[in-house]
């Protein structure tokens, strides 16, 4: 496996539908095995001076410390770069990543989600 930042003009999509975040936002970390991506973290959104961070992991690959490595190397990116790496986590999972990645627990807020 190998690990690639990809910028926006080379970026493919990691995952059916990031092509357009990678679009706009800018950024994003992916790990290869085979060619084909496994696991890869990008920017949900991006404002001036940072991006909300998104990440994912095939199904099959989880649980391997993948998106740990993809999560880190895309925040050092950001830092390297002057960004803020903006974290919001929707669910317990990414509560423990994003604590592993050495973020804190602030406050529990009410979110809505819009659903096609």
């Amino acid at each position: 496996m190998m690990i690639e930042i990809k910028d926006t003009g080379k970026a493919a999509p990691l995952f059916e539908g990031w092509q357009e975040t990678l679009i706009w936002s800018c950024l994003g970390a992916v790990i290869l095995k085979d060619g084909h991506p496994v696991s890869g973290a990008s920017s949900y959104s991006g404002y001036q001076g940072g991006i909300e961070i998104e990440i994912d992991t095939r199904e099959d690959y989880r649980r391997k410390g993948l998106a740990t490595v993809c999560g880190a190397k895309l925040i050092l990116e950001c830092l390297d770069r002057g960004w803020y790496p903006s974290w919001d986590a929707q669910n317990k999972w990414s509560v423990a990543l994003a604590q592993k990645l050495g973020y804190h627990y602030d406050r529990e807020y009410t979110a809505y989600e819009a659903v096609r």
